[in-house]
C-alpha cells in the first residue's frame, strides 16, 4: 500500500535519477541534495543522514585509493606491467593479449581507473613505435582493466558496495575472493572475444608509420594541423616592430598561436610572450585565416582625438568606490574573472592597488591577495550592494581628485566611435570581445545624446555609438597594425621546423583526480604557468584548434602540446595531468617496492583470514604506505577520489530510506508482480540487463546504491538467493562496457583514442552479453539460485 512516506521517498528517488540523467549538477552535489532532502523531510533521522560518511565501505574505498597510489609510486605496477608487455612484441593480436592480460592482472591489486591512468602513456608509446592507431589498443586496455576488476571484492566499487548492502540487510557479506571464479571466467571469455571479434570492430585512423623520433607527424595528422597553419610576414615598416608577441595581442585578440618565428636562417621555436618582433620576421601561425577577418571589426572603430574627462563617467546615479580584500577573504587567491563583479553586480574594476603600486591592464586574470584595493565603477545602488559580499572590507566612495591624482584615470580614458557599416553593429559587448581582445573596459555608452552607464555584456552596439573606455589607445592602434602583416598564401609551412631535440609535440589528458575540470586555458594561464602551447584539443572524436582559450576543459579531453620537452616532463609530475609518453612520467621509487608489497600484505592477510574487518585491515595497509615513505600524507589525501566518497556517502541514506519507509518493498512487489512467473535465471538476466542499461545514464556507484535495497527486497519476495541477485547486479555495474559514461576509465581514453559513443556500443554490447552468459552459467555453481523462506 502506498503511504505518504513511500511517496516522498519515491519522489526523492525520481528527482535524483532525473538529475543524474540530465547532468545539470555534479554527481556529488546531487548526493548531498538527496541527503538534505531526506533529513529535512524527516524520512531519516539526523544521525542516519550522516552515517554514510562513517560507513565501512566508504572507509575501505578511501584506503584502497591510497594503497593503489602507493603501489604506483613505488613502481610495482610499472614493473609487473613491463614484464607482461614484453609478451606483446609481435602482431596486433599478441599485443592486444599482452595489454589486456597486464591490465587484468594489475586489477587484482589496484583500482581500475588507476590502472588505466598508469598504463595509458606506455600504450600510447607502443602505438607510436609500432605505427598502430591508439584506437586499436586503448579500448582493449580499458576493457582488460574492467574485466580484471570483476575478480576481487576491492578492485571495483560496485563489488564492495554490493557486499556492504548484503551486510546492512542482515546477510553474510561477500568474502575477499568470492568474485574470483566468476571474474576469472568473465575475464577469459572477454579476452578471447576481443582477440577474435572485438578488435576487428575497433576503429582505426590512417596514421603514417614513422619512427618514434617523428611521432609529431602522427599528432599533426590526428589534429589536422596541416590544414590550420599558415605563415604571416612583417613588413619593413609597422608599429609592431620592436613590440613583444604579448603586446601584439595575436593570441588574446585573435586566438592565434605563434608556433615559431622564422628569422632569416634562424628558427625560434615555441617563442615566449616576451619575444620581440623584427622587420621581415616570418611567423608560423596555428589557427585559421578566417580569424584574421575579426580584425576588420576593430579597424572600424574610430579613436576620438578629444580628451575624455572623468565627468563623462559620472552621473547622478553613477560613481566610483574602493573595496579592500580582507585577510580571511575567500576572494584571496582567486582571479577577478572568478569574482565576476560585472555579471553579479554590474560593476567594472578599473584598477587594483597593491603595496603602493597600481595595476590597470589585463586585470581579469590578476590573482587577488589579501589587502588588495579594487577601484570600482558603477551604479551607486550596485556599489552599496557590495557591503553584502563577504570578504570585502573598507568600502568607501572615491573622490574626483583621488581619481585624477592617485589613479591617473584621465590618462586611461578615451572614446571610440562605432562607424556606420561596422561589423560590430548589432553585436553585444560580449560578442565584440573588446575587453578580452584589447584589455579595455567599456565604462559607458553615449547613444543619441543619452548615456548608458556600466552597460551589461548583453548590450547591443549601434551605429555611431560612442564608447567611453578605460585602457590604452596604443593597444587598439597596435591591434589594427596586425592588418599590416602579409599572408603568404603560397607558402607551405615546413612542419619539420617545429620539432627539435629540445622542443616538440606531445599529448596530455586530465588525470582522474584533476581539479581543473570546467576551467579554461585562459583561467589557468596555461602558457605562462607551464611554458607550453596548446595547439589543439581532441574531444569526443573531434579535433578543435580554434577558440581554445575559452573552452572549458572536460575529463577525457586530449591536449596537443608544443614546447620544451623538459617542460613536458615537468608537467608529467603535475597531479592534474597525464602526459601520454612514458618518458615524461615521474620516476618510480623502486627502493620502496619491498615496503609497498608489505603494506599490501598487511591489508590482504588479515582480511582473507578474517583476523580484522576489511575496512580496518585496509586502513592499516594505507597507514603503512605512508609510514614507510611510499607516499606522503598530502599525496595520500590527493589520491582519494573525494567526489566518489561524497557521492557514496550522500546516496547511502537514500538506501536506508528506501528500506525503512517500505519504498523498496513497494517497488519489489511491483517487480515480482511483473516477473513472478519467470524462472530464477530469467530473474538474474533481468537484474543484469536493468543494471547494465542503468549504467548508460547513471554513475555505476550511485546505481548500485539505488538498486541494492530494491533488488534484495525483490529477491526475498521471489525466493531468489540474495547473493546470486547481488553478484548479477555487481557484474553488470562493474562491467561498464557499453557506453563511455558507464565508467570513468572509458571517458579517459576517448580523447587519446579518438573514440565516439558508437564505438563503445559496437564493441561493448556484445561483450556485456557474453559476461551475462558467464554470469548465468557460473553463479548457480557457486550459490543456490533459490532459497526457502
Amino acid at each position: 500500500m502506498m503511504t505518504a512516506n513511500i511517496l516522498a521517498t519515491l519522489l526523492v528517488l525520481a528527482s535524483a535519477i532525473v538529475l543524474f540523467i540530465t547532468e545539470k549538477l555534479r554527481v556529488d552535489l546531487i548526493a548531498l541534495l538527496v541527503l538534505l532532502a531526506l533529513a529535512f523531510s524527516g524520512l531519516i533521522s539526523a544521525p542516519q543522514a550522516v552515517d554514510g560518511f562513517s560507513n565501512p565501505a566508504v572507509i575501505t574505498i578511501c584506503a584502497i585509493f591510497v594503497l593503489s597510489t602507493g603501489l604506483y609510486k613505488a613502481g610495482i605496477a610499472t614493473m609487473l606491467g613491463g614484464h607482461i608487455l614484453k609478451i606483446g612484441t609481435g602482431g596486433e593480436k599478441r599485443l592486444t593479449l599482452a595489454i589486456m592480460l597486464t591490465a587484468a592482472v594489475l586489477s587484482f591489486f589496484m583500482n581500475t581507473l588507476g590502472i588505466v591512468a598508469l598504463m595509458l602513456p606506455a600504450v600510447m608509446d607502443i602505438a607510436r613505435q609500432t605505427g598502430r592507431a591508439p584506437s586499436r589498443l586503448l579500448m582493449p586496455l580499458t576493457f582488460g582493466a574492467l574485466l580484471g576488476g570483476l575478480t576481487t571484492l576491492f578492485a571495483t566499487l560496485p563489488n564492495l558496495l554490493a557486499s556492504n548492502a548484503l551486510r546492512d540487510h542482515g546477510y553474510q557479506p561477500f568474502g575477499l575472493f568470492d568474485f574470483l571464479p566468476i571474474g576469472m571466467a568473465a575475464t577469459a571469455v572477454g579476452i578471447v572475444y576481443m582477440l577474435f571479434v572485438g578488435r576487428h570492430l575497433l576503429p582505426a585512423r590512417d596514421i603514417q608509420k614513422e619512427s618514434s623520433m617523428k611521432s609529431g607527424l602522427h599528432l599533426q595528422a590526428d589534429y589536422e594541423l596541416h590544414e590550420r597553419m599558415f605563415v604571416l610576414s612583417l613588413p619593413n615598416r609597422t608599429p609592431l616592430l620592436g613590440r613583444t608577441l604579448a603586446e601584439s595581442r595575436l593570441g588574446s585578440a585573435l586566438g592565434l598561436h605563434v608556433v615559431a618565428v622564422l628569422r632569416g636562417k634562424e628558427t625560434l621555436l615555441a617563442p615566449r610572450s616576451t619575444t620581440v618582433l623584427h622587420a621581415r620576421d616570418r611567423l608560423l601561425i596555428q589557427g585559421t585565416t578566417d580569424q584574421l577577418d575579426e580584425l576588420e571589426s576593430w579597424r572600424q572603430l574610430e579613436i576620438a582625438t578629444d580628451r575624455t574627462r572623468i565627468e563623462e563617467c559620472l552621473a547622478d546615479n553613477v560613481g566610483f568606490a574602493e573595496a579592500r580584500i580582507g585577510p580571511e577573504s575567500i576572494q584571496a587567491g582567486q582571479s577577478l574573472a572568478w569574482l565576476d563583479l560585472r555579471r553579479r553586480f554590474g560593476l567594472n574594476v578599473l584598477a587594483i592597488r597593491r603595496d603602493g603600486a597600481i595595476r590597470r591592464s589585463d586585470l581579469q586574470r590578476w590573482q587577488l591577495r589579501a589587502g588588495d584595493v579594487l577601484l570600482l565603477h558603477g551604479l551607486t545602488r550596485n556599489l552599496a550592494a557590495l557591503k553584502t559580499v563577504q570578504g570585502l572590507e573598507e568600502i568607501r566612495t572615491v573622490t574626483r581628485s583621488e581619481l585624477a591624482d592617485t589613479y591617473a584615470l584621465e590618462e586611461r580614458l578615451f572614446s571610440l566611435r562605432v562607424m556606420v557599416g561596422s561589423r560590430l553593429i548589432d553585436r553585444t559587448l560580449a560578442q565584440s570581445r573588446l575587453g578580452e581582445a584589447l584589455g579595455i573596459t567599456v565604462v559607458a555608452i553615449v547613444r543619441d545624446g543619452a548615456q548608458i552607464p556600466t552597460p551589461s555584456p548583453g548590450e547591443r552596439l549601434c551605429a555611431n555609438d560612442q564608447l567611453i573606455v578605460s585602457g590604452r589607445s596604443t593597444d587598439l592602434q597596435l591591434l589594427q597594425a596586425i592588418r599590416d602583416l602579409e599572408l603568404e598564401r603560397d607558402a607551405v609551412p615546413d612542419f619539420s621546423k617545429i620539432e627539435s631535440e629540445q622542443l616538440g609535440l606531445g599529448e596530455a589528458i586530465l588525470s582522474p583526480r584533476t581539479r581543473l575540470t570546467g576551467k579554461t586555458l585562459w583561467d589557468l594561464q596555461f602558457r605562462e604557468h607551464y611554458g607550453l602551447n596548446v595547439l589543439g584539443i581532441w574531444r569526443a572524436g573531434k579535433s578543435y584548434t580554434t577558440g581554445l582559450r575559452n573552452m572549458a576543459l572536460q575529463f577525457g579531453d586530449a591536449l596537443l602540446l608544443h614546447g620544451p620537452r623538459d617542460r613536458m616532463r615537468l608537467l608529467g609530475q603535475n597531479p592534474d595531468f597525464i602526459i601520454l609518453s612514458k618518458d615524461a612520467q615521474e620516476p618510480p621509487k623502486r627502493e620502496k617496492i619491498p615496503v609497498a608489497a608489505l603494506s599490501m600484505l598487511i591489508f590482504l592477510l588479515p582480511a582473507v583470514f578474517g583476523w580484522l574487518p576489511i575496512h580496518i585491515a585496509a586502513l592499516a595497509g594505507a597507514a603503512t604506505m605512508v609510514l614507510t615513505g611510499c607516499l606522503r600524507m598530502d599525496e595520500a589525501y590527493l589520491s582519494i577520489d573525494w567526489k566518489s566518497v561524497v557521492l557514496i556517502s550522500g546516496m547511502l541514506p537514500l538506501a536506508t530510506a528506501l528500506q525503512e519507509t517500505g519504498a523498496a518493498g513497494y517497488l519489489a512487489e511491483r517487480f515480482v508482480a511483473v516477473a513472478g512467473s519467470w524462472g530464477p535465471r530469467a530473474h538474474l538476466a533481468g537484474i543484469f540487463a536493468l543494471t547494465s542499461l542503468g549504467t548508460c545514464v547513471i554513475p555505476s556507484t550511485a546505481l548500485v546504491l539505488l538498486l541494492s535495497p530494491i533488488i534484495l527486497k525483490a529477491a526475498a519476495e521471489a525466493g531468489l538467493s540474495p547473493h546470486a541477485a547481488m553478484i548479477a547486479m555487481a557484474m553488470a555495474a562493474a562491467g561498464g562496457f557499453n557506453s563511455p559514461i558507464a565508467h570513468p576509465s572509458n571517458i579517459m581514453i576517448m580523447g587519446p583514442g579518438g573514440y565516439r559513443f558508437a564505438d563503445f556500443f559496437k564493441v561493448g554490447i556484445p561483450l556485456a552479453v557474453l559476461v551475462l552468459g558467464v554470469t548465468l552459467i557460473v553463479v548457480p555453481l557457486l550459490w543456490p539460485l533459490t532459497v526457502t523462506p
